[in-house]
């Protein structure tokens, strides 16, 4: 789209985006589909909008003229002496198309790789691990999650609770600590 669409389209383009973010990522969300990064709405959605907009906005001196390959001077006839018209159709088309295969394409290869992960076990934690959490059980030691404040119901040796506003229990006490100036 970059290399054959006006300025005034791409920042159309780039504003129906937006809006078409927005709305696809709230569509998830009330579908209660898990998509913590978004990553369906900005490359799915946005993706087959950007496509399709390439298709829609291919146009300079009017409608009827589409750049396609030829960046920003028109497709030529097949003599080469005018600009080839009636291309709007069909380039939507053929956008529509590319859309349709993408998709086809990823979700087929995405079935075939969960379809293998699913049958060798992988796919999915141990119900043990999912109770506990995948963070505490694999990734870090037990002492990341021993910052103070964390569990106050049931504080961990060797950590100290720490109440706002109130002084230390031990160890110095200092000008930050009550709330005064700064030490010289």
């Amino acid at each position: 789209g970059c290399g054959n669409m006006e300025c005034g389209s791409a920042v159309a383009t780039g504003f129906v985006g937006g809006l078409v973010y927005q709305g696809s990522s709230l569509l998830l969300q009330k579908m209660k589909i898990d998509d913590p990064v978004d990553a369906a709405p900005v490359h799915g959605f946005c993706g087959i909008w950007g496509v399709l907009a390439c298709g829609l906005f291919d146009w300079g001196k009017g409608f009827d003229h589409y750049h396609g390959w030829s960046g920003f001077g028109c497709m030529m006839n097949t003599a080469g002496t005018a600009c080839q018209t009636g291309y709007g159709g069909s380039a939507i088309g053929a956008q529509f198309i590319l859309c349709i295969m993408v998709i086809l394409w990823s979700g087929c290869l995405s079935a075939i790789i969960f379809l293998l992960l699913k049958l060798t076990g992988t796919l999915r934690i141990s119900e043990e691990v999912e109770a506990v959490g995948m963070d505490e059980h694999h990734h870090s030691p037990p002492k990341a999650y021993s910052l103070p404040g964390v569990n106050a119901a049931s504080p961990q040796k060797g950590v100290m609770q720490v109440v706002p506003g109130a002084p230390p229990a031990d160890g110095p006490k200092d000008a930050w600590a009550s709330g005064g100036a700064a030490p010289a």
